[in-house]
């Protein structure tokens, strides 16, 4: 059984109680499969968010940003929407193989987000200790080497989490307005809307999520 960091309270608990309820139940949709609800969504760079729903790359790397203080990352949601995000998102970080996908992934208005994906946490791990190890892995994601050095130096009083995720489309894409709330350095934020996601619904992946990673844990020598 996976063991996830253990959660605590969340600093913006007052902001997220006006939204507050109890998760739907699953009830099943007309195509036979599970359906719930879900508000909780992890922000991560669009680009990478793009990444993940191809299973080009099946993992993310957390600290925890700035708003997320002394505590850093916690994994407070095993399954999660993916919130893209353009905040610190730079060109300059991610191989040069995807900077056409990077532009694909500018909004059109900022003032306007598109959910198109949620997630599965399937292995939370310490990252490699040497930053060379996943440098050396760059076919198994899209950053930059100078990206993973500068991950690797912030703030290194914090654990480096290395976290795989299986990703599956949403049954419609659904587009909500970019409010101040969802803005600043936080990894998690709680949608004013509950969204249906349908399990066995697979992102349309040219890469199989198994067979990735079960190479990623290979190459960098870990262990679930």
């Amino acid at each position: 059984m996976q063991h996830f960091p253990a959660a605590k309270p969340c600093r913006y608990k007052r902001k997220a109680a006006r939204h507050s309820r109890t998760p739907r139940p699953a009830s099943n949709s007309p195509t036979g499969r599970k359906v719930e609800s879900m508000r909780q969504a992890l922000k991560e760079w669009a680009v990478v968010a793009e990444a993940l729903a191809t299973s080009r790359q099946v993992f993310i790397l957390r600290k925890g940003g700035i708003a997320e203080g002394k505590r850093g990352f916690e994994l407070r949601h095993p399954r999660f929407l993916l919130f893209p995000s353009w905040e610190h998102q730079h060109k300059k970080s991610v191989q040069p193989d995807y900077h056409s996908l990077f532009d694909e992934m500018q909004p059109e208005d900022p003032g306007k987000v598109t959910i198109r994906y949620w997630c599965e946490a399937v292995d939370v791990l310490p990252a490699p200790e040497n930053p060379l190890t996943l440098i050396e892995a760059n076919d198994l994601h899209i950053w930059t080497e100078s990206y993973i050095q500068m991950r690797y130096k912030y703030r290194p009083d914090l654990p480096l989490w290395l976290i795989t995720l299986k990703t599956h489309r949403l049954p419609a894409a659904v587009k909500i307005e970019n409010t101040r709330y969802y803005q600043g350095c936080r990894s998690w934020v709680e949608l004013s809307d509950e969204i249906a996601v349908e399990d066995l619904n697979p992102a349309p992946a040219k890469f199989h999520f198994g067979t990735t990673r079960d190479l990623l844990l290979k190459r960098l020598d870990l262990r679930p």
